[in-house]
């Protein structure tokens, strides 16, 4: 039956029970966004908690590509870490993608470490674009098995850039 051959009571109520599914799937999605921002919050804490070092690169599955979730995390860690480089990688394997974050403290950017183009090298690492400003940067790409890659290009590059 074609939508116009329904009585319109029919189509009323159709399109009413289409809007309480997209509402239950909105808040089913909103509800996964903040299961997986507090467990990437909870992996952060973890790793500022077992680290002492200048430089942090961190995957996080924990996040997949939810940039707020990697933001909340980054938080956490610069918290505890406000004088250190760190960067994050989000990792969806489903949609096999990455979403990386960076952050760098004044101190490093003075030493050489700039957060857009630490991002930008990591981005290309698995074929994708990055970059901001000298303090924050944002950027991704695909291949979520790739991960590994990117943290170890990464952290060449964070190492190179800083003069002593």
């Amino acid at each position: 039956l074609e939508g116009e051959d329904l009585p319109l009571v029919a189509r009323l109520e159709m399109r009413k029970l289409a809007a309480d599914l997209q509402e239950k799937v909105k808040q089913a999605s909103k509800a996964k966004a903040a299961a997986g921002r507090d467990l990437a919050v909870a992996k952060a804490r973890e790793i500022a908690e077992k680290t002492t070092a200048q430089l942090i690169i961190a995957e996080l599955p924990e996040a997949g590509t939810d940039r707020t979730a990697l933001l909340a995390a980054m938080d956490a860690i610069r918290a505890r870490h406000p004088e250190s480089g760190i960067m994050l990688i989000g990792i969806d394997e489903a949609e096999d993608k990455l979403a990386i974050v960076a952050k760098v403290s004044d101190a490093l950017i003075k030493r050489g470490l700039k957060a857009g183009d630490w991002v930008r090298v990591a981005s290309e690492a698995c074929g994708g674009k990055g970059g901001g400003k000298p303090d924050s940067a944002q950027g991704g790409g695909s291949g979520a098995r790739r991960a590994g890659v990117v943290a170890d290009t990464a952290g060449e590059f964070a190492r190179s850039a800083i003069k002593a």
